[in-house]
């Protein structure tokens, strides 16, 4: 519980989105998570981001929350670099999932990667996660189970995304519409 409560600190110290202060002195955004998602995601992976000058009426940002290294253990290794963005703009969480050499599915390892997403998808200012793992044939009934129990721990209706790759997609090797 203690290393839960850590982690939690730690992402919310990295990963806070900070306002531009025109309607709250820089304070750091709501977590409201009502609303449709812009039809254009500005994409911000780990450096320093001042997307401030971007209106909020008619773009979002998907930032990268967290990274998590899946091997003999589960390592989550947060964000590192400050965002900056206006009052209001919709923000997503993307959780990158990296398995190592020693990856193995277990119900304990899914459990961790599941419980590491929903810290992410509860970060101020964030109304929705997105998974983005570029899971090996092999993987698939993993990502699959991880995508269940995040949905199963989010509230109804917040958006939960993953990434996939079009190969996922393909007949004769697709996946997607199959029950993993």
């Amino acid at each position: 519980m203690i290393d839960a409560v850590v982690l939690a600190c730690s992402l919310f110290a990295a990963t806070a989105l900070h306002g531009d202060g025109n309607a709250g002195g820089g304070r750091v955004l709501g977590s409201a998570k009502t609303g449709d998602a812009p039809a254009v995601m500005l994409w911000a992976w780990e450096e320093p981001e001042d997307l401030r000058k971007a209106d909020p009426r008619r773009v979002g940002v998907a930032f990268l929350a967290e990274r998590i290294f899946v091997d003999l253990d589960v390592k989550v290794v947060e964000r590192h670099q400050r965002i900056l963005v206006p009052d209001g703009i919709w923000a997503e969480a993307v959780v990158r999932v990296e398995p190592g050499p020693e990856f193995s599915d277990s119900e304990p390892v899914r459990r961790r990667v599941a419980e590491a997403v929903l810290l992410a998808a509860r970060l101020p200012g964030v109304r929705g996660v997105q998974v983005d793992f570029d899971a090996k044939a092999s993987q698939r009934r993993f990502y699959a189970n991880v995508l269940r129990e995040v949905r199963a721990g989010l509230p109804r209706g917040e958006r939960l995304e993953m990434t996939a790759l079009v190969s996922w997609c393909a007949q004769g090797g697709g996946w997607i519409d199959r029950k993993s």
